[in-house]
């Protein structure tokens, strides 16, 4: 995974509030199937949030289905996400900010190791699910 998705790492020991995932774990997960019920999992777990907007909410679900396995993180552009949702482009920013705002998502940038706190041009985005790696070690027991 290295350094073009650097919020994959050999570290082991990973706080349930961060979006970095053990590279280990992550291999251990061969069927997109099961990481994906785990991806459902985490989000049953977060619409079920009071301070989550209904916006938030629909954004959150449609990074959780569009999530890959490859990169651990959802890589779709915002106008993607809005054409998902029905909601607009700039609906989707706000809602992506809110959600980092509550340290629901993390917006990383490709090979840059870097997180913003809203969307600019240039430079690949992840959203990345913050909290992730938790449930893939409980689901892994």
């Amino acid at each position: 995974m290295g350094d073009k998705f650097w919020w994959i790492t050999t570290q082991d020991n990973i706080e349930d509030d961060s979006g970095f995932v053990s590279y280990a774990l992550a291999r251990r997960y061969k069927s997109f199937a099961k990481l994906k019920g785990v991806v459902w999992k985490w989000f049953r777990r977060q619409a079920g949030r009071t301070d989550l907007n209904a916006s938030e909410t629909l954004v959150l679900w449609a990074v959780c289905e569009r999530h890959r396995s490859e990169c651990m993180a959802c890589r779709d552009s915002f106008s993607y996400l809005a054409k998902m949702t029905g909601l607009t482009p700039k609906t989707v920013g706000k809602s992506v900010v809110g959600l980092i705002e509550k340290k629901v998502l993390w917006l990383a940038v490709e090979e840059e190791r870097v997180l913003l706190k809203k969307a600019k041009r240039g430079g690949r985005k992840h959203i990345v699910l913050v909290g992730l790696n938790a449930y893939m070690v409980r689901e892994d027991d």
